[in-house]
């Protein structure tokens, strides 16, 4: 705050100050911030990715795609901001197209470990499907990462086998219970198994986080 008031319009003070207000779950303050960088720097990688995580937060995954469609579409486009955007497009219930993002992430770089992770999901419909969802739930056991539970929901959940997605879903929350956007999954998934108090319930889950 004191660099702030002098330097009240630097990207990587505005950034800076942005990612604070995020971890202190005060999410108007981060998108406030974050919007002010990246009117700054509008080409700010950084700035982009930081708002898309506050959008999806404040559970807005509509805003978060729209904020990073511009990156998504570079030949340059990094790993973590294809990441970012199929965890934008799931969250949305755009299945299909979060499956395309990852797909496209795993390819950029076979060696790298968080990308490896979502090599499986290239392999769906072209082998045993049943084996692609073992090998996500190992990396899963595996990895306090949340990227390849991310990406098991969207397999099981193209696949329609919701169940499965749930318990897929748990996962996810017992990796980061306070985080809100897990319940606003489970309720994704609840819904389109046709169980809608139980989607309100994780709403109402979703509204206390």
């Amino acid at each position: 705050q004191a660099v702030l008031r002098v330097l009240p319009l630097h990207p990587a003070v505005l950034l800076g100050a942005a990612e604070n207000e995020l971890k202190l779950n005060a999410m108007a303050q981060a998108e406030t911030l974050a919007a002010k960088a990246l009117n700054q720097s509008p080409d700010n990688l950084r700035a982009r990715q930081l708002l898309a995580q506050v959008y999806m937060r404040m559970g807005q995954p509509a805003k978060a795609i729209a904020s990073l469609a511009n990156m998504v579409d570079s030949p340059r486009v990094t790993p973590d901001t294809l990441a970012l955007a199929a965890q934008a497009q799931l969250m949305n219930g755009n299945v299909a197209a979060a499956d395309q993002l990852y797909t496209r992430m795993s390819k950029l770089d076979p060696t790298d470990p968080a990308l490896r992770t979502l090599l499986a999901t290239a392999s769906l419909g072209k082998s045993s499907n049943d084996q692609v969802y073992e090998t996500l739930q190992r990396i899963s056991a595996e990895d306090k990462g949340t990227t390849a539970d991310m990406a098991l929901i969207s397999a099981r959940l193209r696949t329609r086998q919701y169940d499965a997605a749930l318990k897929a879903v748990e996962t996810l929350i017992s990796k980061q219970p306070g985080q809100a956007m897990s319940y606003q999954l489970k309720a994704q998934v609840l819904s389109q198994r046709g169980d809608l108090a139980g989607a309100r319930q994780a709403l109402d889950q979703a509204l206390t986080k």
